[in-house]
């Protein structure tokens, strides 16, 4: 497991600009030493951890806590990560119905939050990682663990980037404001040549330009984002369509992402 000290950032890492409320991470895995070891490290860099060894008590405690994001071991003993994710979904999507399993006098205790699931195994088996990425993890990583990786996907996934690039000042600086009041940090650009620029320099989650520029080659331009960011998701906008509807559009793809292949990871 990798972790380098250089990375490590001296704040508390949080989901709400001005909230004191830190990033909540549970830690699935039956191995003792994986579990303290993850947590120390996570606790040291400003998030919240709870652990787990097994499916069953990570089933509870989902229920019982508004957990941000869950790091999954695939391979338990009583049942697999990919059951255990079934189960949890099944059961806060039931709103604690008869069918899952935690007494109803537990439940005005209980949370009906779904965090986002980072699976992580010592085996790469791609029928497993396509079923983890069809159930809607965001990750499925190889061990052992970067834990820089981890980290940066953590912190990504809860304030994500956005370069914005739209030909009116004023549209563009509602747009970016309306994305701030969410969490999302933005960097505005000024031209195409702009967006390119930064581009090359930093991976954007989501790099959002106007449609229908004229004199501009829309598929030219997409080509070269995608040579230039391959990992960033380009979405366009229409130069009147209110800012708010931007929002909801890269707020419903930050929480459930297209997913993009890399070597160890679907986002």
């Amino acid at each position: 497991m990798k972790k380098t000290k250089a990375n490590q950032s001296s704040g508390n890492p949080t989901l709400e600009t001005g909230s004191d409320r830190q990033i909540s991470v549970l830690i699935v895995d039956d191995h003792p030493a994986m579990r303290s070891t993850v947590y120390d490290i996570l606790e040291d860099e400003g998030f919240s951890p709870k652990v787990a060894a097994n499916g069953e008590e990570a089933l509870r405690l989902c229920m019982e806590n508004d957990f941000d994001f869950v790091l999954m071991d695939v391979q338990m003993p009583d049942f697999t990560g990919v059951e255990t994710f079934r189960r949890i979904k099944k059961a806060m999507q039931a709103r604690f119905q008869d069918s899952f399993p935690v007494p109803y006098s537990q439940t005005s205790n209980l949370s009906c939050k779904t965090p986002r699931f980072i699976f992580m195994s010592a085996y790469s088996v791609s029928e497993l990682k396509e079923e983890c990425y069809r159930l809607g993890a965001i990750a499925f990583l190889q061990k052992p663990l970067d834990m820089d990786e981890v980290i940066h996907l953590i912190r990504d996934r809860s304030n994500p980037s956005v370069l914005l690039y739209m030909v009116d000042k004023e549209v563009r600086e509602a747009s970016a404001k309306a994305l701030r009041s969410a969490d999302f940090r933005v960097i505005t650009a000024e031209s195409l040549d702009q967006v390119l620029i930064n581009a090359r320099q930093i991976s954007h989650r989501f790099v959002v330009i106007e449609s229908e520029i004229p004199e501009v080659d829309e598929d030219s331009i997409k080509t070269m984002l995608s040579q230039t960011s391959p990992f960033s998701q380009l979405v366009e906008t229409d130069a009147q369509q209110n800012p708010a509807v931007l929002l909801e559009e890269l707020s419903r793809l930050r929480a459930n992402p297209i997913r993009r292949e890399t070597v160890t990871s679907g986002w």
